[in-house]
């Protein structure tokens, strides 16, 4: 198994803890990447000229 998709796995679907601190940080962070990976591409896209 990959180890970086181990501890992924490991951290968000992590049933013995509920209150964890790392679960909403990760969210947070895949979402700023989500967000900023589509303002590129459509940056990218406004200036070819779509």
């Amino acid at each position: 198994m990959n180890t970086e998709y181990f501890i992924a796995k490991r951290i968000l679907f992590d049933k013995e803890s509920k209150a964890s601190v790392s679960r909403p940080i990760v969210k947070i962070s895949v979402l700023g990447i989500a967000l900023s990976l589509a303002v590129m591409i459509v940056s990218v896209a406004v200036v070819t000229g779509f």
